[in-house]
């Protein structure tokens, strides 16, 4: 047998069989979402409470509660953040993990930094469904290796993601992005945009309208002033394109 979607897989074994037993509907839900985005070599995923929330639909309370189930229950071990400015961190565990570990890496080291500061960026847009599973962190941590900075890739997001929302208002069905390496050709394409940092300051802002938007399914009232009237450009600043 052939898999149609080469990656993005978790082996679901009977351990899996056993949680949907153990847990109620909305934990075991988490569990499967755990599951699905933990680092395949390590089991474990950073603790973003408001993320997991937006994920699936549910409120922060209930994402503790289910959280605290899974600790319970002896899935999960739950480490809370130690400050604000760094995410807490849930640890699948090893009765329910279902690959050998490798030794979990310095949470210091700037590669991992590098590849945790993408993750977080691109699950604050509704229209990226990627997983961000082994294959999209390996990728994240090839463009470190290669010299990508984050000014690059931060620009190269934002020229994707606003000609992704664009696209999808303009087609009856939509398309999100499922992939990191959605992104490496225009990677190349920022290289050679000579504009002012007050166009990407504009796609930022553009960016923000476009996803508020996506959530309630309608384009925003500004939207075609925005595109239409690109005030804030410097001259030949090239505008949102199509580019699905």
């Amino acid at each position: 047998m052939r898999l149609k979607e080469p990656t993005g897989w978790f082996a679901a074994g009977p351990r899996m069989m056993q949680a949907l037993h153990l847990l109620s509907d909305g934990a075991f839900k988490l569990f499967v979402y755990i599951a699905l985005t933990a680092d395949r070599a390590t089991g474990c995923l950073p603790l973003r409470q408001a993320e997991l929330a937006r994920v699936l639909g549910k409120s922060r309370n209930s994402i503790s509660a289910y959280l605290d189930e899974l600790a319970r229950q002896r899935l999960c071990s739950v480490k809370p953040a130690a400050n604000q400015h760094q995410p807490g961190e849930i640890h699948i565990t090893d009765d329910f993990w279902p690959y050998h570990r490798d030794l979990v890496s310095n949470p210091s080291d700037p590669e991992a930094a590098f590849v945790e500061q993408v993750r977080s960026w691109l699950f604050q847009y509704a229209i990226v469904r990627s997983s961000f599973g082994a294959a999209e962190c390996k990728l994240a941590a090839q463009l470190f290796r290669d010299g990508v900075t984050w000014r690059q890739l931060e620009r190269a997001f934002l020229l994707g993601l606003s000609r992704k929302y664009l696209a999808a208002y303009n087609s009856t069905a939509p398309s999100p992005i499922y992939s990191l390496s959605y992104f490496l050709p225009l990677l190349d394409e920022v290289r050679h945009i000579d504009v002012s940092d007050q166009y990407w300051d504009y796609l930022r802002r553009l960016l923000i309208d476009l996803d508020a938007a996506s959530r309630d399914q309608y384009p925003p009232p500004n939207t075609a002033r925005l595109i239409s009237q690109p005030t804030p450009l410097s001259a030949g600043a090239p505008k949102p394109a199509s580019h699905d």
